[in-house]
C-alpha cells in the first residue's frame, strides 16, 4: 500500500530483475511499515489473501484480509460487532506518516502501470497508528489492520 504517485514506479517482477517484488517479499510479519522511494509504505505479509478496505472516514481505515468465510456479509458483520479497543491479540502497534492523500493497495507481483485491479482510498496527511488483529469465529476468520489517525499528543514521528 503506497501513494498512487509512487506506485507508478513499482516494477513488480517485470522490472529491475524483480527487485520491487523481492523487496515486498522480504517482510514476514502480517503488516510492516517501510520506506520505498522516500515514501513510507505498508507491506501486507504472510500469504496472498483476498483483501478489501472499509473506510469509515478520512481518518480511519480497516484493511481486511479474508482467511475464510462463507460470505462477505459474514465478514462485515464480524467487523461491525468487534470492539477493537478490547482485543488482547493485537500485533505490535506501528506508525506511518501519510504525506499525501491518494493511496493504492495492489498485488506486489504486478507492475503497477499495467494493472487496473487495485484498491484506492484517500486519507488526510498525518501520523497514523496501525494495529493488526486476527479475529474470527467458527465460520469466519480475517486479519484486520486498523489504521487510525493519531492525535498530535500521541503521535511521535517514526
Amino acid at each position: 500500500m503506497l501513494p498512487k504517485n509512487v506506485a507508478m514506479l513499482w516494477g513488480g517482477v517485470e522490472d529491475n530483475d524483480g527487485k520491487d517484488y523481492n523487496f515486498a517479499c522480504s517482510f514476514s510479519d502480517y503488516t510492516s511499515v517501510t520506506k520505498y522511494k522516500e515514501a513510507e509504505i505498508i507491506v501486507l505479509g504472510d500469504e496472498s489473501l483476498m483483501t478489501g478496505i472499509i473506510q469509515k472516514d478520512k481518518h480511519s481505515i480497516f484493511i481486511i484480509r479474508w482467511v475464510y468465510a462463507d460470505t462477505e456479509s459474514h465478514i462485515i458483520d464480524l467487523i461491525e460487532h468487534t470492539d477493537f479497543n478490547h482485543i488482547s491479540n493485537c500485533e505490535t502497534q506501528r506508525q506511518i506518516f501519510f504525506a499525501t492523500t491518494d493511496y493504492v493497495l495492489f498485488d506486489s507481483v504486478d507492475k503497477f502501470e499495467n494493472i487496473s485491479d487495485y484498491l484506492t482510498f484517500i486519507v488526510e496527511p498525518g501520523v497514523y497508528s496501525i494495529d493488526t488483529y486476527e479475529i474470527g469465529n467458527a465460520t469466519t476468520k480475517v486479519i484486520v489492520d486498523r489504521v487510525m489517525e493519531m492525535s498530535e499528543k500521541t503521535a511521535s514521528k517514526s
